[in-house]
């Protein structure tokens, strides 16, 4: 399975952008206390894509709230969209998908929760 982040055409990522996305990815990968061979495979293939257009630097591995995911991976509705397609990816990995995986790929939908209490038209990113 390659681990793609983006359609031809993407947005540069921001190194908070990709930090973010990595957490975010790292709790769909862990949410249900496994860390299966196939999802570590997965999560090694997307952090050292050379999509991402420069050195991942990781300064946070602590699970991510919808908050900071939001806030870090900004309004751009394709990043967002990666961003789900990739937690969809790492949550089915393993063949399994739990539970508890369900509820942090739902992260992002609280994400934009977060962004509509704040003011911002959320329908852009739907």
């Amino acid at each position: 399975m390659s681990a793609n982040l983006t359609n031809q055409s993407h947005p540069p990522y921001t190194q908070a952008q990709i930090s973010a996305w990595l957490r975010g990815l790292m709790s769909v990968a862990l949410a249900d206390n496994e860390y299966s061979e196939s999802e570590r495979t997965l999560f090694d293939q997307i952090s050292h894509s050379e999509e991402w257009g420069e050195e991942v630097k990781i300064t946070n591995s602590e699970p991510i709230s919808a908050q900071d995911l939001a806030d870090a991976l900004g309004s751009d509705r394709r990043i967002g969209q990666n961003f789900l397609r990739m937690a969809v990816m790492m949550a089915l990995a393993d063949g399994k998908y739990s539970d508890s995986e369900d509820q942090l790929v739902g992260l992002r939908f609280r994400s934009l929760s977060y962004l509509a209490e704040k003011g911002e038209d959320v329908s852009k990113y739907c």
